[in-house]
């Protein structure tokens, strides 16, 4: 699994969890937000960059 798709999968989890657990507590449902924005904004070549620093 490379970094992206862990990352996909944490922001995904967590989006969830927030419209179906966690709907009133705000700090958490801005981190959510903030990592959704981050995971779409970020273009692939910045993830392969991260992954290359990574395992090395």
């Amino acid at each position: 699994m490379t970094i992206h798709s862990i990352f996909k999968l944490i922001t995904t989890v967590f989006l969830l969890l927030m419209f179906f657990v966690y709907r009133d507590v705000l700090i958490l449902q801005i981190i959510a937000w903030s990592l959704f924005v981050i995971n779409l904004l970020m273009p692939t070549k910045v993830w392969e960059h991260l992954e290359k620093k990574w395992r090395n």
